[in-house]
């Protein structure tokens, strides 16, 4: 058994997980932007050229779309990580006022 319970709440490690999702969307999003500007500057001549511009253009528009899921999730887990420091905070108020009172029957005659 562990000397100490462990920890329901690891408010760094939320933390620490949105900031990893936000530099995840970063580097999404910079990749398809470098691939974007790279497909713009060749020149789609043929038949199966064009076949795999339009190929090209739906998966950068998916890259986009996972950078930006990346982002919201990341600004979830902050909106998260910030109720629940919230509610811990709240909730050791309570245990320590019940404390307070578990301390005060226990000196009454």
């Amino acid at each position: 058994m562990h000397p100490y319970p462990l920890p329901l709440l690891d408010l760094d490690r939320l933390e620490q997980l949105s900031r990893d999702l936000d530099r995840a969307a970063e580097e999404l999003l910079s990749v398809r932007s470098a691939l974007r500007s790279r497909a713009a500057g060749l020149q789609w001549h043929s038949e199966g050229a064009r076949a795999f511009q339009a190929v090209l253009h739906d998966l950068l528009g998916q890259l986009g779309r996972s950078g930006s899921r990346f982002t919201g999730l990341a600004a979830a887990l902050r909106a998260h990580r910030h109720r629940a420091a919230g509610r811990a905070a709240t909730a050791a108020r309570l245990a320590h006022s019940a404390l307070d009172a578990v301390e005060r029957m226990a000196r009454r005659p």
